[in-house]
C-alpha cells in the first residue's frame, strides 16, 4: 500500500493549473457546440486550436508545476516518483488511435 503525504501547493500554481484546464474544457465545449452539426469541420476547427493557442505548450507547463510536487529521487528501478505512477498512461499513437474503454471511463466515477 502506498504511503499517503500532504503537500502543499502555493495557491498562485493551483490557480495557473486551473486557468489553463478551464480554458481547454471551456474552448473545447465550445468549439463542440459551435459546430455540432459538421463533424468535418468541428475536427478541422479543433485541429487549428490546439496548433495556434499552442495548447501543448501550455499543458507541458502544467505537467511540469504538478511534477514539482513530487520527489525526483531515483528508486530501485531507476525511476522518479512520478515515471513510476505514470509508466501505464495511455496516449495516442499511430497504432492506438482510439482510447480503451479504461480510459473512457477513467472519470465518470469522480
Amino acid at each position: 500500500m502506498k504511503k499517503k503525504s500532504k503537500k502543499y501547493v502555493d495557491r498562485s500554481v493551483l490557480l495557473d493549473v486551473f486557468r489553463e484546464v478551464e480554458s481547454l474544457v471551456v474552448s473545447l465545449d465550445k468549439l463542440g457546440s459551435a459546430f455540432s452539426k459538421d463533424c468535418q469541420k468541428c475536427d478541422r476547427v479543433t485541429g487549428k486550436y490546439l496548433v495556434e493557442w499552442g495548447i501543448a505548450n501550455h499543458f507541458a507547463g502544467v505537467r511540469r508545476a504538478l511534477s514539482e510536487l513530487f520527489s525526483t529521487k531515483l528508486g530501485s528501478d531507476g525511476m522518479d516518483e512520478v515515471e513510476r505512477e505514470v509508466q501505464n498512461v495511455e496516449y495516442w499513437s499511430f497504432s492506438r488511435r482510439k482510447p480503451s474503454s479504461r480510459w473512457k471511463r477513467r472519470w465518470k466515477k469522480h
